[in-house]
């Protein structure tokens, strides 16, 4: 038998502005998980106008979902990119961010499926 019940998880979804004028935007979640592995926030989504980027914008979200995980008691902050993006691969780098080595990351498609 399988039980379910409600969880309260914090999310935070943040904006920056430049002159009044949003160019990013970061969501983030917290991610229920055992006491063993603490409590973890992901960032789901980091997004700045093409003409704001290499000016801070991400580096600054990114710091605000730090400070928001922190302050709700995480003790890990976590994100997934594409292997060929160097530009984010770099900036996260740079704010301290690491592979993780052991784990290999899984998804399940749960789109239905069409037959062709």
């Amino acid at each position: 038998m399988v039980r379910s019940r409600q969880l309260a998880v914090w999310t935070a979804s943040l904006t920056s502005e430049l002159d009044g004028l949003p160019v990013g935007l970061a969501t983030s979640h917290e991610m229920p998980a055992s006491l063993v592995l603490g409590r973890s926030w992901q960032v789901r989504d980091l997004y700045v106008l093409p003409e704001a980027r290499r000016g801070g914008v991400a580096a600054a979200l990114l710091g605000a979902v730090r400070d928001a995980a922190l302050a709700a008691g995480a003790t890990r902050l976590s994100l997934v990119t594409e292997p060929d993006n160097a530009a984010a691969l770099g900036l996260y780098r740079g704010l301290g961010f690491r592979p993780v080595e052991g784990l290999t990351p899984l998804s399940l498609d749960l789109a239905p499926r069409t037959s062709t």
